[in-house]
């Protein structure tokens, strides 16, 4: 999963188009007035902080071949026959003021055997009016993971993609929730020019497993 400049720059150009109409007065009247604008923001805001709740978030992860082929994995894991393993670890994700798109940490707030340190976290989709659709999370694994002597995952980088999704409880009340996502590593890509090697100068996300996100404070009532 990667980021989207092509919806950065609709976006953009969006608000200079607006911008260029009538001033940035008129613009500013426009905006204060738009009842459609204020939704987004809305919505923009119950997003953020969702992403950003302070109770923090429980991560489980299924990594191995099986899964990642289930997923569509093409790397060098889905090619392996490697044993399954689930992964927890419990965090919680703070966004950086100042950034749009929203950024931020990704801070541990359980003791885990194989994260450490702290990590980052990106939207990676958003719509034309901002409101974050998909973000990545990234884990550091400093001795990578290993099933019964046989390596997993390299030690380096672990990422977490997930889609934000708009739910609603039985009482008809919305909230935002990232139920499930998928788990990706970099993968250096073999390139030469004129007949010398430049392995490792460039990379790509491979998948590697699957991964579900719950809130620390359960969601009642959800509609099944």
């Amino acid at each position: 999963m990667s980021s989207c400049p092509c919806m950065l720059r609709k976006r953009k150009q969006h608000r200079v188009a607006m911008m260029a109409g009538g001033g940035l007065g008129d613009f500013l009247g426009k905006f204060l007035q738009s009842g459609g604008l204020d939704d987004s923001r809305k919505e923009y805001n119950e997003v953020l902080q969702t992403i950003s709740c302070a109770e923090g978030w429980d991560v489980n992860m299924e990594i191995g071949s099986a899964p990642a082929r289930n997923a569509g994995g093409t790397g060098k894991l889905a090619k392996m026959e490697t044993m399954t393993v689930n992964v927890g670890v419990s965090l919680r994700l703070e966004v950086d003021e100042g950034y749009d798109p929203p950024q931020g940490s990704v801070v541990l707030t359980s003791e885990s055997k194989i994260f450490d340190g702290v990590g980052f976290w990106s939207v990676q989709e958003d719509t034309d009016e901002g409101v974050p659709t998909a973000i990545q999370a990234s884990l550091k694994t400093p001795q990578g993971i290993t099933v019964s002597g046989e390596t997993v995952v390299e030690p380096g980088q672990l990422y977490l993609n997930f889609k934000l999704k708009r739910m609603e409880r039985k009482d008809g009340e919305s909230f935002y929730d990232m139920p499930k996502g998928l788990v990706t590593v970099k993968e250096d890509v073999k390139s030469s020019f004129l007949f010398a090697s430049y392995d490792g100068l460039l990379a790509e996300f491979k998948l590697i497993g699957t991964c579900t996100a719950k809130r620390k404070t359960t969601e009642d009532e959800v509609k099944r």
